[in-house]
């Protein structure tokens, strides 16, 4: 789990009392100050995954199933 996710997942998994499965990709802006987070984005019904999904070199449905089992890797 990515350091800089951990603080969030933890938070999640406090709050209901479950391991978050599923995919979270960050909405980003760039100001004077650096990079900041705007929100984290987990459903695809958002139009930035249109520019996500293109990318993937695995079958969509595979990378689900394996979100599902435990047994996604890098």
């Amino acid at each position: 789990m990515p350091t800089n996710n951990s603080k969030m997942l933890e938070s999640i998994s406090k709050e209901t009392g479950r391991l978050y499965k599923g995919v979270m990709y960050g909405g980003f802006i760039c100001t004077k100050d650096g990079v900041k987070l705007i929100e984290y984005n987990a459903r695809f019904g958002d139009p930035e995954a249109m520019n996500v999904l293109p990318l993937l070199k695995t079958d969509f449905v595979e990378v689900c199933q394996a979100v599902i089992d435990g047994s996604l890797t890098r």
